[in-house]
């Protein structure tokens, strides 16, 4: 299980950070976490859905 950050994820997709929180905003893209802490805490994803996600997006 390998985590990571949005930092990551958004190389990964192609896309800004900044795109990865609107999609979490608005409910769509790859499932996340966030660490304890509050709202400024750390958001992270697993490796395995975020190749989930895609996997789906490239059914369609």
């Amino acid at each position: 299980m390998k985590i990571m950050s949005t930092m990551e994820v958004a190389k990964a997709l192609g896309v800004r950070r900044g795109t990865l929180a609107v999609w979490r905003w608005r409910r769509r893209g790859p499932r996340w976490q966030k660490l304890p802490g509050g709202r400024s805490s750390a958001v992270y994803y697993l490796q395995a859905d975020v190749e989930e996600w895609l996997a789906q997006k490239t059914k369609r």
